[in-house]
Parts: C-alpha cells; sequence; structure tokens
C-alpha cells in the first residue's frame, strides 16, 4: 500500500502520543520558517535518543545528551543500526546549523531533506518500541514518480510529497478534503534546480 508523507507522520503520531504535541508544532514551524523547523527537528530527534539510550542503558557520557554524544554509544552497542545512524546523522547535519547564524540561509530543502530522516527514523523507533508489545507497525512505502519499484525495491516519494499535511478531518483541514499541505506562502511543493 502506498503512503504519502503526512499519513506516514500521522501514523506515527498515534504510536507516539509522548512527541505527537513536537510533531504537531513542527508541522506550524514549517510554514514559517526553516531555521526553527530544523530546530525542532533536532529537538525530537534527540529525545527519541534519550528514550532509547534509557531503555538500553546506554550512558551518553558527563555532557548533555546531544546527537553527538548519543549516536556513537548506540552504534558501538549495535542498538542503533548503522542505516539509521545515518539517517540520525542526515537530521544533524541539517538541523544543527538551524540554530547558529548561517551566511547563506538555510532553506526548505534543508527542511524536507530532515523530515525524510526523521520519519524514517521515527518509523523505526515506533517498530522498536511496539514490538516489546506485540505490536506491528510496518512502515508503507512511498509512491514514486514512476511505476514500480526503483533499483534495490526502494521506492522514492513523489514530487511534492515531502511538506508536512494535516491528517484527514482535522481542525485546519478543509472537512473531508483529505489531506491539505502546509508550505511557506507562494510554496508549491515541487522540486526546483537552479543551473
Amino acid at each position: 500500500m502506498k503512503s504519502d508523507f503526512g499519513s506516514r507522520l500521522s501514523r506515527i503520531e498515534q504510536v507516539l502520543v509522548e512527541i505527537s504535541s513536537d510533531v504537531r508544532m513542527l508541522r506550524t514551524l514549517t510554514g514559517l520558517e526553516p531555521q526553527s523547523a530544523l530546530n525542532k527537528i533536532r529537538y525530537i530527534t534527540e529525545k527519541v535518543l534519550v528514550d532509547v539510550c534509557r531503555k538500553h542503558s546506554v550512558s551518553w557520557g558527563p555532557k548533555e545528551p546531544t546527537i553527538e554524544s548519543m549516536v556513537g554509544p548506540l552504534v558501538s552497542k549495535e542498538i542503533l543500526p548503522r542505516n539509521q545512524a545515518v539517517l540520525v546523522r542526515t537530521i544533524q547535519t541539517n538541523a544543527s546549523a538551524g540554530s547558529h547564524y548561517q551566511e547563506s540561509a538555510l532553506t526548505y530543502t534543508h527542511v524536507h531533506i530532515a523530515q525524510m530522516a526523521l520519519v524514517d527514523f521515527l518509523e523505526w523507533y515506533c517498530s522498536e518500541r511496539t514490538s516489546d508489545l506485540g505490536l506491528d507497525i510496518v512502515p508503507e512505502s512511498v509512491g514514486s514518480d514512476e511505476e514500480g519499484d526503483e533499483p534495490g525495491g526502494v521506492r522514492f516519494p513523489k514530487r511534492g510529497a515531502w511538506a508536512f499535511t494535516e491528517p484527514p478531518g482535522s481542525a485546519s483541514g478543509a472537512e473531508g478534503s483529505g489531506e491539505k499541505p502546509i508550505l511557506p506562502k507562494g510554496a508549491t511543493g515541487e522540486a526546483t534546480v537552479e543551473s
């Protein structure tokens, strides 16, 4: 079954109630400006990593619990799979800059990259959390522009599917209209490449 980004995020919110308010705030911040959205993405990631560390009694050392201080110990103890560590480091690379002055402003491209990594990471976290309860939360594949799978069986998102969306029937969406993308003014959700 195909699923878009907003549907995947809504499924995560239903399972991870403890971060649902953070995800709702991220949806709002995504429509305002990139730096705030990137900071919230980092915050959510660190909140999840703290829980994983505590659950497995992994120390992040004498420092604050940051992505930088938690990823290494979790990978070395084989708790965080390497493919998930890559996603977390993608979030780190894109989101860390959001809290510091940048001569070249961060853009919604940085937010989209960090969002996609966050959703994949949260789906892994959901599956880890729910497997202990005997539940099966399996990430749904994301549709592609082309028919069929890409090489390796991976399905890539359709253009424009990276923006956060409100779940059907939500207060901010039109009644019965399905999902409504939340984008900055004038944004279409389509990727553009400058020459």
